[in-house]
């Protein structure tokens, strides 16, 4: 096996390994793509021996783990924003560990 073969099983082993069995609840989209873009898929393609499609559901579940990190800091930065949930803890026991306290508070006369 050459190099070049052993890069492209190398490629499509990162690629395929970890969203085994994912596409099992797939559903079918139509898209428009730029003809360059195209090109590099076929080219890609041929070069790797895989489907069109795969590699553009490959590159799409790549570039959408990468919104979910922005989209999940966007979100917990929203939470941490929220007026409603900094009031939630506007009410701090002295020293700070109300839950070990418990009785001191409820039984203090």
């Amino acid at each position: 096996m050459s190099s070049r073969e052993r890069r492209a099983v190398r490629i499509i082993d990162n690629i395929h390994h970890p969203w085994y069995g994912v596409y099992m609840q797939m559903k079918r989209y139509q898209m428009y793509l730029e003809p360059k873009s195209v090109a590099i898929i076929d080219d890609l393609s041929r070069e790797l021996d895989i489907s069109r499609s795969q590699i553009v559901r490959d590159v799409i579940s790549r570039v959408m783990r990468e919104y979910e990190k922005i989209l999940t800091a966007a979100t917990s930065r929203r939470l941490k924003n929220n007026p409603l949930l900094q009031m939630a803890g506007f009410a701090q026991s002295p020293t700070g560990h109300v839950s070990e306290n418990i009785d001191d508070i409820y039984l203090h006369d």
